[in-house]
């Protein structure tokens, strides 16, 4: 395998993915820069993935954009 995956920054847009993300995050290299936008407001997926993977980068957005304005 390439050793290359400590340049790499993963950023992860979600909503509502907690059935799915702690899967996807067991996958990616631990030595990789993780960024999730969580675009619900569900705290306690905030606080699971904070618990479980202290080194990522997690941000909760409370506003959502809407089309249809």
């Amino acid at each position: 395998m390439i050793k290359f995956h400590k340049n790499i920054t993963f950023i992860i847009v979600t909503y509502k993915s907690e059935n799915i993300i702690e899967e996807c995050l067991k996958k990616i290299p631990k030595q990789s820069k993780i960024i999730i936008v969580e675009n619900s407001n569900n705290f306690h997926l905030k606080k699971e993935i904070k618990k479980k993977f202290r080194k990522v980068k997690l941000d909760r957005k409370s506003t959502r954009l809407n089309s249809s304005h």
